[in-house]
């Protein structure tokens, strides 16, 4: 079973688009969440199934993306916008934060070429089934390169060569991280963390404080 590309990337789009709202307005989270809901119930997305109509082509004429795959992303989806929902209404806000911007950035990056859902699923079953696991970690490092490199190179296509230079890059992985973002931003990084958890608690302290009036 097949769902064509289009489709799969309204959905994600919704997905975008609630997730921003649920920043602000967390109830807005109802929505994708439920729909996620029902979607894992019943294998049928009601995005997708009323979006169809829409389609200028046969759908067999747009490339495809496997059901099983969107599924196992709506897992996870739906899992982090519950969590995230969970933390919001326990007053845990931080925590409900990170959740809906995981699923926010995952989405996205997904829009922009890379299936995160699709590398963890890989992951999974590369584990189960491998007859040497001594050298999984190996493989995992390895393919990891490889996954950041493919979200580059699809940004630079997506933004007409805008990351061109560091598609050419010689990419490491470790080297990526451990010198440009430990040893040159390290200080800058860690300052904007610093103030965007700060602004997080800022703006969790004005809404109980609203809420006691």
């Amino acid at each position: 079973m097949s769902i064509p590309k289009p489709l799969v990337q309204i959905n994600q789009t919704f997905i975008v688009v609630t997730g921003l709202l649920g920043i602000f307005f967390h109830m807005w989270l109802l929505l994708p969440f439920l729909i996620g809901v029902y979607t894992l119930a019943t294998k049928q997305n009601p995005i997708i199934v009323f979006c169809k109509r829409f389609l200028s082509k046969p759908l067999n004429q747009y490339p495809q993306e496997d059901k099983d795959q969107q599924i196992f992303n709506q897992w996870i989806a739906t899992i982090c916008l519950g969590l995230s929902l969970l933390f919001y209404y326990l007053h845990w806000d931080v925590a409900g934060y990170v959740f809906n911007i995981m699923v926010v950035l995952a989405a996205g990056i997904a829009l922009m070429g890379f299936c995160i859902g699709c590398f963890i699923r890989y992951q999974l079953h590369d584990v189960e089934t491998s007859p040497n696991k001594q050298n999984i970690t190996f493989r995992i490092k390895k393919r990891s390169n490889r996954a950041i490199t493919a979200i580059f190179h699809n940004i630079s296509l997506q933004k007409k060569g805008m990351f061109s230079q560091l598609e050419n890059m010689p990419f490491s992985f470790t080297s990526f991280f451990m010198h440009s973002f430990l040893l040159e931003h390290r200080i800058q990084r860690a300052s904007k963390l610093s103030d965007f958890i700060n602004h997080l608690f800022l703006l969790d302290n004005r809404r109980k404080q609203t809420l006691s009036l």
